[in-house]
Parts: C-alpha cells; structure tokens; sequence
C-alpha cells in the first residue's frame, strides 16, 4: 500500500493544473503526503513489540486525514459543478 501510495503522489504532482485547481491539487498532495505517513506509522506499530501501544495515534491521524479528505471531496464537487464535468 506505501508503494501504491507513493506511485499515485508521484502521478499527481506530475501533473500541472489549470489555477482555478491549484488549491485542491496542493491539497490533495499533501493528503497524500498525510496518507504515506500513516501507512509507516502503522507499518512501524505492527513491527513493534507492543502494536496496541501505538494505534491510537494512528487511528487519531486517520481520523484528521478523514475530515481532510471529506474538505477535498467537497471541493471536486465544487468545481466540477462549476465547470460542468462529470465523472
């Protein structure tokens, strides 16, 4: 998943988007960036002796990751509405 993950920023960033996206394409990088780092920090809890210890401020992190997301899905909404795109 780490690598899937950093395959799809690495997609992402190559892209340059039009300036009215620009905002959401920062975002959704550094929800990206967010992502990764929780992906490690849960790789590294399940690698420690004690795992149990570790999770809860991974599963804090996925939590404020989850609202960022719900924050840039509206956004997409947003602007595809407002330049008639579909999905």
């Amino acid at each position: 998943m780490i690598r899937e993950t950093e395959a799809a920023k690495e997609s992402l960033a190559a892209l340059t988007p039009p300036a009215s996206c620009a905002a959401h394409h920062r975002g959704s990088l550094g929800s990206l960036d967010d992502a990764l780092e929780i992906l490690r920090s849960l790789k590294t809890a399940m690698e420690s002796p004690e795992p149990a210890a570790q999770l809860p401020g991974v599963a804090a992190r996925a939590t404020t990751l989850r609202s960022r997301v719900d924050v840039l899905q509206r956004e997409e909404v947003a602007l595809r509405q407002r330049y008639g795109l579909t999905h």
